[in-house]
């Protein structure tokens, strides 16, 4: 489980880390990981690699005029047995409990279990502030038998209508590889 609790911290740096940038050309590009699973994301994502306590973790982050977007792909391959179906309801509260920072005024909106077979996919709406502006995020966990992904976008609270609106279109574009078939299946809406 320290080994989650490292991804998540990453993957908050780095969601941090997308108010410094800005890539946008106003379209929506997919974004084709090695790591089972594809997705669009406006602009031309930024891409980073790590590899934490043996857990390889690509990171992707864009941003448009209104929201900012992160995808994190972790690969517990090597580690399979903390993702088995018995850790799922730990493994989601340890992902909600990392995603949403205390020292930001962060505070849990609403959650919802989306999906419960195979893969698990979870959501969770929470809000921030930084600089005296409130922040809306919608972030969504999907967990199979190797991976963790973690998709984020979030707006200024003022901007809800259109962070709605985004979501689902990232939401949406999400699609799943299975393992043996290697053929592209939708992930639930």
């Amino acid at each position: 489980m320290k080994q989650i609790a490292l991804f998540i911290t990453v993957f908050f740096i780095a969601t941090i880390s997308l108010s410094a940038q800005n890539n946008n050309t106003g379209e929506w590009h997919r974004v084709e990981t090695p790591m089972g699973i594809t997705f669009t994301m406006p602009g031309e994502a930024a891409h980073e690699f790590s590899i934490q306590d043996g857990v390889p973790t690509h990171i992707y982050k864009s941003r448009d005029l209104n929201c900012i977007f992160g995808a994190v792909c972790a690969n517990f391959s090597n580690k399979k047995e903390m993702l088995a179906p018995e850790y799922h309801g730990s493994l989601v509260e340890i992902l909600k409990l990392g995603s949403i920072p205390k020292e930001d005024y962060g505070k849990l909106v609403s959650e919802k279990l989306i999906q419960k077979d195979a893969p698990l996919i979870y959501e969770i709406n929470y809000t921030t502030e930084s600089n005296k502006i409130q922040w809306s995020y919608i972030k969504r966990f999907i967990i199979t038998d190797s991976h963790i992904y973690q998709f984020t976008i979030g707006a200024k609270t003022r901007n809800t209508d259109q962070l709605k609106f985004e979501s689902t279109l990232f939401f949406d574009s999400i699609e799943l590889m299975e393992s043996n078939e290697k053929e592209a299946t939708e992930v639930a809406p």
